[in-house]
């Protein structure tokens, strides 16, 4: 047990060394970064530092601290830990211009450890918007009507509704710098508690309801403008500006009938869609006049970009809207130290994965995490910008459990795809129509002539108006739904028995992911018609589905089940047969190579434009 610590140094030592050559570059185009406080107030940063530090206890002497006196032994020894983090934060394209770093953060973050003492899930769970009806929302925009905008709140959680009944908690604080420890009395949630999230989430929100708006059901932290309200009357609870603004205009007290506004919030990063530039000046200046914010961004045609998680938004002056992840993906390749590495133009192929896999010694502990980590950070890309790296991601994600050292050659091989790919970009492209567009595929025992796997494959897709904004690929797990009464053993995962059957899961699953998203359009106010169509490329399971030919290796399907009856209603859902070739949920199911991948690669993700003079 002993030794364990100089592991753990060993461990993070790499680690520290990396950031600190990052550190002294400051202007890199990357993420923002944690440092310790012990590294900053040694480096030639330490005036900035202090600088941040001062700023924060300020703020919260404002909002949430008041000095604690006279105090025994006995409360300050149940005093709540807090302590300073430190952050470098991405220097912005003019600082970047300019060779300046970015800038230092300070945060007073509450220690409230979930080990220690943890709540319950219905007092700190608050919802987020999913990524894809995010998308969904940038690919319904048509620019020569709608405006893109955000804003940046200042210490959000900060902002929230303070405890009732004059509630506080005594805090502890230990100055990094001078080592001193101080006590105060806060009076509403800071970050780090475990309630902070969601009772930030419940303020914004019935501030947004009290002015006009609604949450959409189907997507949560989602909110839509409803003008059947306009003529009532504003009564906004809590801190409120009623003076003039910069222009002399005090704030409109009645609800008035405008056009779509719709917030997609993901915590304190609200993305704001409007119908022409009044509103949009509307809704900013009721934010600004519930909430301290650092001002608004406004998206413009070969103008500002906005940040929104670590996606960049961008509009041409071709008017293309287009998201990608540029930065974060360099500093993946920086992390992992191949930012110079020799690009790729496919992640990976079935024959190099079974090559790899040859090398099956399992990793150590320190090899083992990092291996998640990379599969986590290729999830993130999935999950935000990178359709094209969806299905190798679910493949090598199926080793998270036991990765060999085969495992971590092939996530290498797939981060040098990375220095190709990183400057792929989704388009809303405004010469393309045909509103919704949904395709549905499976892979029959891909992975068997791999490792032996017999599971078969899923792949959907999603597109608005010739754009991807939802797509997945994941292994079938088919379970009963029902069992018979007395039975008492249990049942494993049905395995399909032939091509036509993983079809037919995977149509089901297609069909699950655009009802949803019907339903999220529908609120959205964007027109879904029905019944569904949706492409697919196996004949034998578009019989099925519409009860027709013969089906003699599927008759282990229980017909009465509510999914296929789904699958047969015709007012809901109808299949049309597309080849194979022209299948883009193929793409979501096996491993393509050469023209097929880049075919659909393609047709998914173009490359961002160059910056003039480069």
């Amino acid at each position: 047990m002993a030794s364990a610590p100089e592991e753990e140094e060993e461990v993070q030592g790499p680690e520290r060394e990396r950031k600190k050559k990052i550190a002294e570059q400051f202007n890199i185009i990357g993420a923002s970064y944690e440092v310790k406080p012990k590294e900053l107030f040694s480096g030639d940063r330490a005036e900035d530092a202090k600088e941040a530090k001062s700023k924060e206890l300020n703020a919260m002497l404002e909002k949430r601290f008041h000095p604690a006196e006279d105090l025994t032994n006995k409360q300050k020894a149940k005093a709540l830990d807090c302590r300073y983090v430190f952050v470098i934060k991405r220097p912005s394209q003019e600082q970047i211009a300019e060779g300046e770093p970015g800038k230092v953060k300070a945060r007073i973050v509450a220690q409230e450890l979930k080990c220690i003492y943890q709540l319950a899930h219905e007092l700190v769970h608050s919802d987020t918007p999913g990524i894809p009806a995010m998308r969904l929302l940038m690919a319904m925009m048509d620019f020569s009507k709608h405006r893109v905008s955000t804003t940046d709140f200042r210490v959000a959680y900060l902002q929230g509704n303070k405890f009732e009944n004059g509630y506080r908690i005594l805090m502890r604080l230990t100055d990094p710098e001078t080592k001193e420890t101080e006590y105060f009395w806060c009076d509403g949630c800071i970050y780090g508690m475990q309630r902070a999230g969601k009772v930030w989430a419940d303020t914004f929100a019935e501030f947004l309801k009290q002015i006009g708006f609604s949450e959409l059901e189907n997507a949560p932290s989602i909110y839509k403008y409803d003008s059947t309200r306009a003529g009532e009357e504003i009564k906004i609870s809590g801190v409120f500006n009623v003076l003039e603004n910069e222009k002399g205009e005090t704030p409109d007290m009645t609800l008035r009938k405008r056009g779509s506004i719709i917030i997609c919030c993901h915590v304190d990063d609200p993305l704001i869609t409007t119908e022409g530039k009044a509103d949009e000046e509307w809704i900013h200046d009721m934010l600004g006049r519930r909430f301290e914010t650092n001002g608004s961004n406004f998206l413009e045609p070969a103008g500002n970009t906005i940040d929104y998680l670590s996606m960049r938004l961008s509009l041409g002056e071709d008017m293309k809207l287009r998201i990608d992840n540029q930065a974060k993906i360099e500093k993946f390749l920086e992390e992992k130290g191949m930012t110079d590495a020799n690009a790729t133009k496919t992640p990976l192929s079935y024959s190099q994965l079974k090559e790899f896999l040859k090398e099956d010694e399992e990793l150590d502990g320190v090899a083992h995490r990092e291996y998640q980590a990379d599969i986590g950070k290729f999830g993130w890309l999935v999950a935000t910008t990178h359709p094209v790296l969806c299905t190798v991601t679910s493949i090598l994600a199926s080793y998270n459990a036991a990765p060999t050292v085969g495992a971590a050659k092939a996530v290498k091989h797939v981060y040098r795809y990375l220095v190709h790919a990183k400057d792929l970009c989704l388009v809303n492209d405004p010469d393309v129509s045909g509103g919704f567009e949904i395709w549905s595929d499976s892979d029959f025992a891909g992975m068997y002539s791999v490792n032996g796997d017999i599971r078969s494959r899923s792949g959907s897709a999603l597109t608005f108006n010739g754009m991807i904004f939802a797509w997945r690929s994941a292994f079938q797990s088919c379970r009963m739904t029902s069992y018979t009464s007395g039975d008492e053993f249990s049942i494993d995962s049905e395995i399909a028995q032939a091509t036509a059957g993983s079809e037919v899961y995977a149509m089901a699953e297609t069909m699950k992911l655009a009802r949803h998203f019907g339903f999220v359009a529908e609120e959205k106010g964007i027109k879904f018609t029905y019944p569904i169509e949706i492409k697919v490329d196996a004949s034998a399971a578009k019989g099925f589905a519409e009860s027709v030919g013969k089906v003699s290796k599927m008759k282990h399907i229980d017909v009465r089940m509510a999914w296929v009856k789904e699958l047969r209603n015709r007012n809901l859902v109808t299949f049309e047969r597309v080849p194979g070739t022209e299948n883009l949920a193929d793409f979501f199911t096996k491993l393509l190579l050469g023209v097929q991948f880049t075919k659909w690669e393609a047709a998914m993700m173009q490359k961002l434009p160059l910056a003039k003079g480069a």
